[in-house]
């Protein structure tokens, strides 16, 4: 290996490393955003709650007003929370860890918990959008026209047929 291997070697390394720290760094901050959201709306829910009590001087609202008001914060805040829990199970992956349901990270290739003893599930990944595989035109027109040393004419309308047994220890 000659030192410009090395050196691109090292180099790509870094690159990696800085484009882990960029997305570390940006989903960070979208959690820290999402969760000064909730204690706004929390900051709301007590406004409009102090104010339907009626106990406010300066204004106040009907009760049936501020219950509306209530639930649509309340709905925010949900949204809000589940939004956190995807980010923050993303970040874990970012760092290579996992996430168990009592919130402790555990390295991603641990089978347990070491806090709680729970038993991660294993995980399926999906790619996101199906790969499509389009066959050339050589290949598409092959398969059509070859046939196989087994395989016999099929008769669609014929009753289907057991297959031959093909264990030659098994002859009659």
């Amino acid at each position: 290996m000659s030192i410009f291997d090395k050196m691109k070697s090292g180099l790509n390394q870094v690159k990696d490393k800085a484009q882990q720290t960029v997305e570390y760094t940006k989903l960070y901050t979208q959690i820290a955003s999402k969760r000064k959201d909730i204690q706004e709306h929390y900051e709301q829910l007590g406004e409009l709650v102090y104010r339907a009590s009626g106990m406010s001087t300066v204004t106040s609202t009907s009760m049936d007003d501020a219950e509306g008001r209530m639930k649509g914060l309340c709905r925010e805040i949900s949204d809000l929370e589940i939004q956190i829990v995807a980010l923050e199970q993303e970040l874990a992956r970012v760092k290579g860890e996992k996430l168990c349901s009592c919130g402790e990270a555990a390295p991603y290739e641990a089978k347990f918990c070491s806090h709680c003893g729970n038993p991660f599930k294993e995980e399926i990944y999906v790619a996101e959008e199906p790969i499509a595989v389009t066959p050339s035109s050589e290949e598409s027109t092959d398969h059509v026209h070859s046939k196989s040393v087994d395989s016999e004419p099929v008769d669609a309308d014929a009753p289907e047929q057991p297959a031959p047994d093909r264990d030659p220890e098994r002859q009659e």
